[in-house]
């Protein structure tokens, strides 16, 4: 997960050391995806001293199975030493400007990690080259609030940049949550911020007939992951040493409701174009993980993934699959001992990622028999999972897979979505061994033997029993189609 991001923040940082800065809209890009990639990492409970609800609502709002908090050496945190390792020398060397903007001031979730200490030790050094103005700006009080709040423009800054507190008729707090927004002050202005803007902007475009790039769509991803973390973040504070100031709750609870419905707006765009019968990469906005946080706009996600074809969630493969592309936010691929695994919250991240499954043909397996057959032949372990419970017999489709396995024959592997199972194999192969993949299920597990009990010998003896009836049938019926094509060939030379 993260590679094309990774990828991205990579080419940023090369245009930092060769044009001197990045755009505004590029700095909030690299903030956001920071943001999300330490709430992603925080996973890690061993590795994070946080409350056990803040541990349960990272669980329903970021996935992933991630070596990033463990793993000194990985390319997306690789990628973050290499840009704020950038900005150090940027700031060394005198410099300014939008670069400024990717450095936080506090976040609350922290990750002790060999990685993260590095980024954390360079990100000190660029706070204490700074100015003194931009060092200490992002946190007044009381007079010196006057100073920044009449100049400070929402459509230049993301929902949670701007954190403003009067409590009573004399004592006032203002905290930013980041460096670098002072290049950003203007004659304040009324209105939505960035991200919120951006959010209407799409819907307003999606609304006119038109698509989004892919780009865009990961733009939209990108916030929905902010906004999740933003509410985290809230409910944290909730819990933490500001549970008692009601007043800084209430602005941060107003900045979630102020992106929730941004999403609300966005993804009520996406249902009534789905509900057209338009697709695009629109669709790719749309997250497959309904425990996620994202306010009312669940329920127009909820109804768009109703009206869509299912999408495969799970890929599992014990063959090597070649030609994957980078995957987005919220879908990765685990590398098995035998094959590999690519998980999916994204509607339409496997087929992005680079695997065509037009050029598959699936085969339904109701009992997910299919799967319990890869662990077995991955870990050498035939259990009582490829046993059909009902009839105490080696599942047919386990003994077609078995068969076709030894014949050097391996399906493209098990899709798995919100409703069913299935075995997909290029059509090459399904036609080559139509004769076996098409035997019916009952004949074979109506001539297989029972397991005698479930000990791994009985067990392996049920299933050799089953395959060796899937060899007889398969080849009756492959010696009948022969029979019948050269009867055909007879009649038309006669």
């Amino acid at each position: 997960m993260f590679e094309k991001e990774a990828l991205k923040l990579k080419l940023l940082t090369e245009k930092l050391n060769a044009q001197g800065d990045v755009t505004e809209d590029e700095a909030d890009w690299i903030y956001m995806f920071r943001i999300v990639f330490l709430m992603t990492c925080a996973k890690d409970k061993s590795s994070v001293c946080i409350p056990r609800m803040v541990c349960n609502m990272l669980e329903d709002n970021f996935v992933g199975s991630y070596p990033y908090v463990s793993a000194p050496n990985n390319q997306v945190s690789e990628a973050f030493f290499d840009w704020y390792d950038a900005v150090y020398r940027h700031v060394h060397n005198g410099m300014t400007g939008n670069c400024l903007s990717t450095v936080p001031y506090l976040t609350n979730i922290s990750i002790n990690s060999p990685a993260e200490k590095n980024i954390n030790d360079i990100i000190h050094k660029i706070v204490c080259e700074l100015p003194n103005r931009d060092k200490w700006s992002v946190r007044a009080e009381d007079k010196e609030v006057d100073d920044i709040l009449p100049f400070i423009s929402k459509r230049r800054m993301l929902a949670n940049d701007i954190c403003y507190c009067r409590y009573g008729l004399m004592m006032q707090q203002l905290t930013m949550s980041r460096y670098g927004l002072l290049n950003r002050l203007s004659k304040g202005e009324d209105g939505d911020t960035k991200d919120v803007n951006y959010l209407r902007s799409m819907a307003d475009k999606l609304k006119s007939g038109n698509d989004i790039t892919e780009d865009e769509a990961d733009n939209i991803y990108l916030i929905l992951k902010f906004a999740q973390a933003a509410y985290v973040n809230w409910k944290s504070d909730c819990l933490g040493y500001d549970r008692h100031d009601e007043e800084k709750q209430k602005v941060k609870k107003e900045q979630v409701n102020s992106l929730m419905n941004g999403l609300l707006t966005w993804f009520k765009a996406v249902y009534e174009a789905v509900k057209q019968g338009r697709t695009g990469n629109f669709t790719y906005t749309l997250p497959m993980n309904l425990n996620y946080n994202i306010g009312k706009a669940k329920t127009y996600v909820r109804k768009a993934l109703e009206i869509l074809p299912p999408d495969y969630t799970i890929l599992h493969s014990i063959r090597e699959i070649t030609g994957i592309e980078g995957t987005p936010i919220d879908s990765y691929v685990i590398n098995n001992t035998i094959g590999m695994t690519i998980r999916s919250y994204r509607y339409g991240a496997i087929k992005r990622s680079g695997i065509d499954l037009s050029e598959c043909i699936m085969i339904p397996d109701p009992e997910a028999a299919s799967s319990w057959w890869e662990s077995a032949v991955t870990n050498d372990s035939y259990s009582d999972l490829c046993i059909n419970k009902n009839n105490g017999k080696c599942h047919a489709i386990v003994a077609k897979l078995e068969y076709l396995r030894r014949c050097g024959i391996l399906p493209a592997g098990t899709f798995i979505n919100s409703h069913s199972y299935f075995v997909a194999f290029r059509k090459k192969d399904y036609e080559e061994y139509r004769h076996v993949l098409e035997v019916p299920d009952e004949e074979i597990e109506g001539l297989a033997p029972k397991a005698r009990s479930h000990f791994k010998e009985d067990i392996f003896s049920a299933i050799e029993g089953a395959v060796g009836v899937v060899n007889m049938l398969s080849s009756m019926r492959k010696e009948k189609e022969e029979y019948l094509e050269e009867d055909e060939w007879m009649e038309i030379d006669r």
